[in-house]
């Protein structure tokens, strides 16, 4: 009886240890392979819901550009504030954005209209149209990775594009 009983004791000790080892290889797994440094890429259903386009709101953007005249950079600091004016509709029923760029050198000054031209959803991507050129700026899935001719809706020269990384534009903090 005894050894029944030592024998008996055993067995639970060893199972109680091939559980807590069991236990702990999972843990450890789950740590190796939960833990990591790169964040998640945001993946948006499309264009649209990535760059929208409401007609009852505007961005507006903060540039800085730098010219070089003989190796010597000039530095330009201005706001530029992009609204949708207007709307067309063409005779396939493809709806155009028309888009307004104004800006300001600082938040004091009044909004001048810099440009005006046309956007549109096509193609899984979004096509503005400047000096009636077309442009795809943005392409559909919106993840690094993402590449496609700029100007595969116009005559020049092939123009790679691609996504350097993505943000969410409504969380300044992504």
């Amino acid at each position: 009886m005894d050894t029944i009983e030592l024998s008996s004791s055993t067995d639970e000790e060893s199972n109680g240890r091939k559980n807590i080892m069991k236990n702990l290889i999972w843990v450890l797994f789950l740590l190796l392979f939960s833990c990591s440094e790169e964040t998640p890429e945001l993946v948006f259903e499309s264009v649209n819901s990535y760059y929208s386009i409401n007609p009852e709101e505007y961005r507006v953007y903060n540039f800085e550009r730098i010219n070089y005249d003989f190796n010597v950079p000039d530095t330009l600091a201005y706001l530029l504030k992009e609204e949708i004016i207007d709307s067309l509709v063409t005779e396939s029923g493809q709806v155009s954005y028309i888009l307004q760029q104004s800006i300001r050198e600082n938040a004091t000054e009044p909004w001048r209209v810099d440009s005006v031209f046309t956007i549109r959803f096509q193609n899984r991507g979004l096509i503005a149209v400047e000096n009636n050129i077309a442009y795809q700026k943005l392409a559909y899935p919106l993840v690094l990775g993402t590449t496609w001719n700029g100007n595969a809706f116009n005559n020049l020269e092939s123009q790679i594009y691609y996504y350097q990384s993505t943000q969410n534009p409504n969380n300044s903090e992504s």
